[in-house]
């Protein structure tokens, strides 16, 4: 039997690529997955591309870098014009356009407005940039063709400078909101209401700058009424409770072991009550209450003493200064407040003496350079009861004011609200329309004008100043200033490297005030223009209980020149802008109302 041979089964055999299996990797695995175009894919990207390089050719075309055909800015045609050419189009044509002053319509007065002085700036390059097309942007080849229209300016604004500026401008037209006040009379409480007042929105400064330039139909401002914050009922609340507390028995101080009296008829004097969130709140006010204490305290208290300058002569002398050691004004006010409301043997407040440092001492007030007069003006006026108060008071707070280089000065600041509290009184300051009328302060405008005339003639910079809305005859047109609280102040900075002294003194008469520091120039002198847009004045009567008779003035406009001069040569020059509206003679045609000691005509 032949023996069987015994097979060895093997598998078949498999040749393994070790450098592609290796070198492929994952991806080697899952490279037969990745995407390929298609033919047909390419035919269509080679379209599209094809398209995308026929729609661009075209815009390069028939596109421009060119303003669209009939554009029209402000009345100014740029269209079809390069960039350059539009600007210069632009700031050609509107040159003198943007200083006509804007018509603004505020309730049923119109009152203007200087762009210069509201900070309206055209921006020629910002307009032509925001209407020009490119060739680049297919979507502009529809603005090239249909682009044309009307369109408003790009402005600069300083949304700050308009709104004071509005503010300016409308505060004899609108009213601002009177808050409730409480007051003493001796010791018996008055209540005075509240009013509502109307006032401008925040969109007003938008509306002026459509008005945008002027010489144009009034623009109508955005006016809202607005309430007082403390109602009737809440003033009254407060008057029956701590208003009636704060002034029923005498607050004991106790300092080093001595106790003064502060009597209620004293704290009446010295209380004020000011909206404080929404309440009606006690406030002392410790420059009222220390002449009362004056006697007291100076048992125990040393003065504090500035430096300042002796300016007695021609030329100003260093006083030093002298550290003090008292009670603190926010230290004596927070101790009378904090016991007002209590009763008996509480009514006792503790207070401890402390170092009073001067606000100015010699060495800083030697490094300020004061050697010498800058400017120095001198305001005259008719002698009447009102004026003297209300002058003398404003100059005697004015004085010795000290600016330090960068500082700004402030009337409204530096003087404080004109009421009754403050020790003014009522006299005719220039109201809606250029109307007299009675308010408190009258006459502290000439205090402002003064001011603002030395300053001028000092070469400070101006802040805010604004002028009558008619024309006062005993004021250089163009040159004067008034102030209304709340809405307008006198605001001049120092812009020398030195420091400057404010005197002001005051008369029956006159006001003279003087700027001290070191000049910066040989002298300022004032070129007045001609009158122009003169408008003749009409004649009114008035049968109302407030009538206040007064000649008429014409209105005009006018510009003031401030030439800088060194060296002998003119080295700047300032223009300032002045609108007056017409003041209308008025016929008073009650008995009491023509009055001679009653008439306004003698406030020109």
């Amino acid at each position: 039997m032949t023996p069987t041979s015994e097979v060895e089964v093997r598998p078949p055999t498999r040749v393994i690529d070790i450098r592609r299996d290796f070198d492929a990797g994952d991806s080697g695995r899952h490279g037969r997955d990745q995407w390929r175009p298609t033919p047909r894919q390419v035919r269509l990207f080679a379209i599209f591309a094809m398209w995308l390089a026929a729609v661009l050719g075209t815009c390069w075309l028939m596109g421009s870098e060119r303003v669209p055909a009939g554009t029209v800015v402000a009345g100014v045609d740029i269209g079809g014009l390069e960039r350059e050419a539009a600007i210069d189009a632009l700031n050609q044509t509107m040159g003198p356009q943007v200083q006509r002053p804007i018509k603004l319509r505020a309730g049923d007065k119109v009152v203007r407005v200087e762009p210069a002085d509201a900070g309206l700036v055209l921006d020629a390059e910002a307009t032509v940039d925001r209407l020009l097309t490119s060739r680049w942007k297919p979507w502009d080849l529809w603005h090239q063709w249909f682009g044309g229209g009307d369109f408003h300016p790009t402005l600069n604004i300083d949304v700050s400078q308009a709104s004071s500026e509005l503010r300016r401008a409308t505060s004899a037209v609108l009213q601002p909101v009177v808050e409730p006040k409480i007051v003493y009379d001796g010791l018996k409480l008055v209540v005075q209401p509240g009013k509502d007042g109307l006032a401008i929105t925040d969109e007003a400064v938008a509306a002026l700058a459509s008005g945008f330039p002027g010489g144009r139909g009034a623009v109508e401002i955005p006016t809202g009424q607005s309430s007082p914050a403390v109602s009737r009922d809440q003033a009254y609340e407060v008057a029956r409770g701590i208003g009636r507390r704060a002034v029923f028995a005498p607050v004991e101080l106790r300092v080093q072991g001595r106790t003064f009296s502060v009597q209620p008829g004293q704290i009446a004097k010295a209380l004020t009550f000011e909206v404080r969130d929404g309440n009606l709140e006690p406030r002392v006010n410790p420059a009222k209450l220390r002449p009362a204490l004056a006697g007291q305290l100076a048992q125990v208290e040393r003065p504090v003493r500035n430096a300042t300058w002796d300016v007695s002569g021609s030329k100003p002398v260093l006083v030093p200064s002298q550290e003090g050691l008292g009670i603190r004004d926010d230290a004596l006010a927070s101790a009378v407040e904090g016991v007002l409301d209590r009763e008996g043997s509480e009514r006792v407040a503790d207070l401890e003496l402390a170092p009073l440092k001067p606000k100015h001492t010699t060495a800083e007030v030697e490094k300020l350079g004061i050697i010498e007069p800058l400017a120095s003006f001198t305001q005259d006026f008719d002698y009447a009861a009102y004026r003297v108060q209300n002058i003398g008071l404003a100059a005697r707070k004015v004085d010795g004011t000290l600016l330090k280089p960068g500082e700004t000065f402030s009337l409204n600041d530096t003087v404080g609200e004109r009421t009754a509290e403050a020790g003014f009184t009522t006299g005719p300051v220039v109201g809606a329309g250029g109307r007299f009328r009675e308010d408190l302060g009258g006459g502290v405008s000439t205090v402002a004008t003064t001011l603002w005339t030395a300053a001028f003639f000092a070469g400070l910079e101006r802040v805010e100043q604004g002028a009558h809305l008619i024309w006062i005859s005993r004021y250089r047109p163009g040159l004067e200033a008034t102030v209304y609280w709340g809405y307008l102040d006198l605001k001049f900075r120092n812009d020398t490297p030195d420091g400057v002294l404010i005197s002001a003194k005051s008369t029956n008469t006159s006001v003279t005030v003087t700027l001290w520091g070191k000049k910066q120039y040989d002298r300022i002198e004032a070129r007045t223009g001609p009158r122009e847009n003169v408008k003749p004045f009409a004649t009114v009567t008035d049968s109302s209980d407030s009538c206040l008779p007064q000649s008429g003035v014409d209105g005009f406009d006018i510009a003031v020149d401030r030439i800088f001069i060194r060296d002998g040569r003119e080295v700047r020059k300032q223009r300032f802008n002045t609108h007056y509206i017409p003041g209308n003679a008025a016929i008073c045609t009650k008995e009491k109302a023509n009055d001679p000691k009653s008439s306004a005509s003698a406030v020109r």
